[in-house]
């Protein structure tokens, strides 16, 4: 991009190509920037314009980002961040000062290794804080959008109003747990055949998803009809189950750090196709970019990463 190409280049076009990168539909990025489709496309003419590339080329499976837009976009939330800064009054956020509130809703299928090492740490670095750290329920998306929690954190993608903000923050791996003394713990690798064999527990988010969880389709895509032994959106009593009777149940793989010593966790990286979903936070747009989420998001990060 030249000099005088840069000085045409202004703070809005930067966000309208970040939010078309995460939406790739110019109607959805309209949505969330309270924008017309007309105005968003207008935008994006601008914008190839002066970074002289098509950058989205639309397929039958929607628009897709060209090598250099996607180069773009990988450096985009930094360069968001510090154009951020540069606007706000307040430049930094100060935890060791913060006397308000700290909120936040986790999904309950996660949260047992980590509500507790997450509390710890942001006590540490906030120490004048309150803390409220709640399961994630069907009032969260609510209350995310009427600035009421924080920070959400969960499974991603999921359905949610395109108002929040979901950001991928780590990468942990489905396990299934069973007891140590399972003859599938003897095994090097276990097959889906193997594990079938076993009844399955089945553990839920409190009264939000009502569909049974993966392991239950990825048996039934392959055939198997898994014999279901418990349904609970309790996960100690998920886990003490496993451990009481020979079963078997997907957790993320951070759930290690929770188990009961008698418990163990297999890998399934050899099966095909499973999904290993990402965890991510959850933020009304509007707080995305201010320092007291940016300093939030970076200390979850960092405690999950901590657990696997």
């Amino acid at each position: 991009m030249k000099d005088n190409q840069m000085h045409n280049l202004d703070f809005n076009s930067i966000k309208v190509l970040k939010v078309l990168g995460e939406e790739l539909n110019t109607q959805k990025a309209a949505d969330r920037l309270f924008l017309s489709q007309s105005a968003v496309s207008k935008a994006l003419k601008r914008l190839r314009a002066q970074f002289d590339d098509e950058l989205f080329i639309r397929t039958h499976h929607g628009m897709v980002p060209t090598e250099k837009c996607a180069r773009l976009l990988s450096k985009l939330p930094s360069v968001m961040r510090n154009l951020q800064e540069l606007y706000s009054h307040k430049d930094v956020f100060m935890p060791e000062t913060y006397r308000g509130q700290i909120k936040i809703h986790l999904n309950g299928t996660f949260a047992r290794p980590l509500i507790r090492t997450l509390f710890m740490r942001l006590h540490q670095l906030a120490p004048k804080a309150t803390i409220t750290l709640e399961s994630w329920s069907t009032t969260t998306e609510r209350q995310i959008l009427a600035g009421d929690i924080h920070i959400g954190i969960n499974y991603t993608p999921i359905d949610v109003s395109h108002n929040i903000a979901q950001i991928e923050t780590n990468a942990p791996e489905v396990r299934l747990c069973c007891h140590k003394d399972s003859p599938l713990a003897k095994k090097d690798k276990v097959s889906l055949e193997d594990v079938a064999q076993y009844p399955l527990v089945v553990v839920r988010m409190p009264d939000y998803v009502r569909k049974d969880n993966r392991i239950v389709s990825y048996y039934q895509e392959r055939g198997f009809e898994p014999r279901i032994l418990l349904r609970s959106d309790k996960l100690d009593i998920c886990l003490d189950t496993v451990r009481k009777i020979h079963s078997v149940m997907a957790v993320c793989e951070i759930t290690r750090q929770g188990l009961f010593e008698e418990l163990t966790l297999l890998n399934i990286n050899h099966w095909e196709g499973v999904v290993h979903n990402k965890i991510g936070c959850f933020v009304n747009q509007k707080f995305q970019d201010t320092p007291f989420s940016q300093w939030l998001i970076d200390v979850i990060q960092e405690e999950i990463e901590a657990l696997y």
